[in-house]
């Protein structure tokens, strides 16, 4: 959604079909994010979760300028540590750069019938 020109964040009701750890995380952290250095030029939030225990979140945060890479691992580990209840893992892109707080994968556990 825009608003004025700029990309504006919609969350009116709760995201039913994702995963309930990214259900939970999501709203959190988007406001957390909005009051960091890591809100400077975000262009998008993607979320990835494992879906049998639900304890790992990855989030990608995708930006629009370069990334001043003290500034941003500094925000996203205190962010990635304030999340008690999930595994937080917090990676940061931008055109040729990426940053990573935490994995840059979720582990997905399957039990498969013989």
């Amino acid at each position: 959604m825009w608003s004025h020109g700029a990309p504006n964040i919609v969350l009116d009701a709760p995201c039913s079909d994702a995963v309930m750890s990214v259900q939970k995380v999501m709203g959190c952290l988007l406001e957390r994010v909005a009051t960091t250095t890591l809100e400077h030029a975000l262009e998008a939030v993607h979320f990835l979760a494992e879906s049998a225990r639900g304890d790992d979140v990855l989030v990608t945060l995708v930006y629009s300028k370069p990334l001043d890479a003290a500034k941003w691992l500094s925000a996203a580990r205190a962010l990635a540590d304030s999340f008690t209840d999930v595994r937080l893992a917090v990676t940061g892109r931008s055109k040729g750069q990426t940053l990573r707080v935490g994995d840059d994968c979720v582990h997905e556990e399957y039990a498969l019938a013989d």
